[in-house]
């Protein structure tokens, strides 16, 4: 039973983490769905992910809050399950060494400085609802595969955008969709290339967002410079999206002395 449980809080955190390819997600978020304590998992060590990346902006009471709340919760929803409760007492217990750490600190412990931009400006895009295709007809697969993007199953969507694309690889809405799916589960590289092919496609309504979202790629990848020169061109262009892009090269600027 505890290598069972233990094989179980391996593959949350390979999910949570991006290490799983893209048919290992589909076959995780499938088994999510018949698994309640394998979910149940993942609701915990998402709420413990959550308490720790804010825990700079909590003083040592919310600390406490937060943590006593994930364990009572994972109390009442899971008590049939023994191991699972273990882990959630360990958790909270986790959460409450960690508030006393912050206190004896007094010093929070901050996100690298391209995890807080990102944090703070990136919105996933949203599609308009009544999106149709070039020929006026709803585009059955492509409508299908914003739903599992909106419903966060990103895998699933990737599978169904790239179908889309294998038919007509100049499809710049579903190139653009698929970049922020694969950005969502932190392939960061297959986001790059999607966005890329948007700029250089040049044709088409998307490239304002294809150069935003790319930035968040090269953030999330370190790659500064190349930051900078694409907020650089995002500003002096005064898009839709400049006055934001300058906000963020100040403080790329600023990090950079």
């Amino acid at each position: 039973m505890k290598e069972q449980s233990n094989r179980k809080i391996n593959l949350v955190d390979r999910y949570l983490h991006g290490d799983m390819s893209a048919d290992e997600r589909v076959d995780f978020e499938h088994r999510l769905k018949e698994d309640p304590e394998l979910e149940e998992l993942l609701n915990i060590q998402k709420d413990i992910d959550e308490v720790i990346l804010d825990r700079e902006a909590l003083d040592f009471a919310s600390t406490l809050d937060a943590a006593y709340d994930t364990y009572k919760k994972s109390r009442k929803s899971i008590s049939r399950h023994k191991h699972v409760y273990r882990l959630a007492g360990i958790a909270a217990m986790l959460l409450v060494f960690l508030g006393i750490g912050f206190v004896i600190r007094q010093q929070s412990v901050k996100l690298p400085l391209n995890q807080a931009i990102v944090k703070k400006y990136y919105r996933p895009y949203e599609v308009p609802v009544n999106y149709r295709s070039a020929e006026g007809t709803v585009d059955a697969t492509f409508r299908l595969a914003v739903e599992k993007y909106n419903d966060k199953q990103y895998s699933e969507a990737i599978r169904l955008f790239e179908q889309v694309l294998k038919e007509d690889d100049t499809r710049m809405d579903a190139n653009l969709m698929n970049g922020l799916s694969n950005f969502e589960i932190k392939n960061y590289k297959r986001a790059d290339s999607s966005f890329r092919r948007i700029i250089k496609h040049r044709d088409n309504l998307y490239i304002q967002q294809a150069q935003w979202y790319l930035g968040f790629c090269f953030l999330m990848t370190n790659q500064d410079e190349k930051a900078v020169k694409l907020y650089r061109k995002i500003v002096d262009e005064k898009g839709f999206y400049s006055k934001k892009a300058e906000k963020i090269l100040k403080k790329l600027k600023a990090k950079a002395g």
